[in-house]
């Protein structure tokens, strides 16, 4: 398991009082009226990618290739 297997970044942010999710998805909802992300990717798929890239055993050298894959996938105009 990643060292960040049992972070749970919403129980963190609730208690912060910060809501990820809703943040999370104006971001989405902002770059894909700007049609820099694909508008068929909703918030549970961005939310997955980040818990699996969390999961990733290593260090950030070893995560650096997971995001670029993820970040390349949700662009437009690559699918």
């Amino acid at each position: 398991m990643g060292r960040f297997a049992r972070y749970d970044i919403e129980s963190v942010a609730v208690a912060a009082g910060v809501d990820v999710s809703a943040r999370l998805r104006e971001l989405l909802s902002r770059a894909q009226k700007a049609v820099t992300v694909r508008a068929d990717v909703g918030h549970d798929a961005v939310k997955a990618l980040t818990a699996v890239a969390l999961t990733r055993p290593g260090d950030a050298a070893t995560l650096d290739p997971v995001v670029a894959v993820s970040c390349d996938g949700l662009r437009c105009g690559l699918t």
